[in-house]
């Protein structure tokens, strides 16, 4: 499983995720990086990701939950920073960011996009090694847990559920068994999968309960929100 975390870090080392000014569909552009050309590469791309984020992503549909949540002074830990879009978009709207991902790059670049907001940019060396960084009020993760092979994937998810707080609130942005209904390999990404509900509940269960659930995209993905099951 080591392995598949260093290919996992290669590839999403040289790929960002971008919203296009015609929609707000996710699109895997390759910046093919060498740590000579960050910076370089950083400059262009913060000035997207603010324009982006300022201009374009509210008010989508897509996003209509986390337009409609209080960010305001909440503590947010993102589970998958990527190159800082969501991060940008939590922060501006009061969230005290936490951003975390495998991918050094990917980091410096969100704390790069994140300068002017109180937040923390943090690399990963696991999936798991997330309880240094405390309890938060919101664990978020965005188009990044369908990545993780299995058994990572639980690893991935305990780890993420100890850094709730007890009345706090986990985010997922998932793909679905429509867009995937069988495992995939070294396609968007070197590992991808879809959920449906039912395995989502399964999942979280007995402890955790989703509270709301969207499909969004022509129900290739879905917006989850859960909580602990206090019943």
């Amino acid at each position: 499983m080591s392995e598949y975390l260093e290919d996992a870090r290669r590839f999403w080392d040289k790929t960002y995720w971008a919203h296009p000014p015609d929609n707000h569909t996710a699109h895997l552009l390759p910046l093919n990086w060498s740590h000579e050309k960050l910076h370089a590469d950083c400059e262009v791309v913060l000035a997207d990701r603010r324009r982006v984020s300022l201009e374009l992503l509210p008010p989508a549909p897509y996003y209509t939950e986390v337009e409609e949540f209080d960010w305001d002074g909440k503590t947010v830990l993102e589970f998958g920073c990527g190159m800082g879009a969501d991060a940008f978009l939590l922060a501006k709207r009061g969230g005290i960011v936490t951003a975390t991902d495998i991918v050094p790059s990917n980091v410096e670049m969100t704390d790069r996009v994140l300068e002017g907001f109180p937040h923390r940019a943090v690399a990963l060396q696991s999936y798991a090694n997330l309880a240094p960084l405390g309890q938060f009020d919101v664990v978020y993760c965005h188009g990044v847990f369908h990545h993780i092979r299995p058994p990572l994937d639980r690893e991935a998810l305990r780890a993420m559920q100890a850094c709730v707080k007890p009345e706090g609130l986990l985010w997922f942005m998932l793909y679905t068994q429509f867009y995937y209904p069988q495992e995939r390999l070294d396609f968007e990404g070197p590992y991808t999968r879809g959920f449906s509900l039912m395995e989502i509940v399964e999942m979280l269960a007995p402890e955790w309960r989703v509270r709301s659930f969207r499909h969004v995209l022509a129900m290739t993905c879905a917006w989850v929100i859960a909580e602990r099951n206090t019943d």
